[in-house]
């Protein structure tokens, strides 16, 4: 049997990350964005993350900066192999999407953000 690649799915899926960051460049919101594209508002905020990982977009469009420091510090303590433990220490102020961002940007480097 003939193996197929995931090259082609991996550019699909930078492409679908990148028509989303193009709309939320164009100031749509992420709900906005998930109702056009006919995908979720997790699934928009995850594709957002993949440019705070990489530096394009700043964590503080996602996340309020007062946020930022306790999900860093529960992500620190506890590690992000999965996001419902985390989600359930930081409480219902916190959305998986945030915690979700703060770990990109935690990947990242770390930029600093705007505090």
């Amino acid at each position: 049997r003939e193996r197929k690649s995931n090259t082609g799915a991996r550019k699909a899926g930078a492409g679908t990350q990148r028509e989303s960051f193009n709309l939320y460049k164009q100031s749509r919101t992420i709900a906005e964005i998930a109702a056009d594209r006919g995908l979720t508002t997790t699934t928009i905020e995850g594709h957002l993350a993949y440019f705070i990982e990489n530096g394009e977009l700043e964590v503080t469009a996602i996340v309020k900066a007062e946020k930022i420091p306790a999900i860093q510090d529960v992500v620190e303590k506890y590690g992000d192999d999965k996001l419902a433990p985390l989600k359930e220490i930081l409480g219902d102020d916190y959305s998986y999407g945030e915690i979700r961002s703060v770990i990109s940007w935690m990947r990242g480097g770390k930029p600093s953000y705007n505090s």
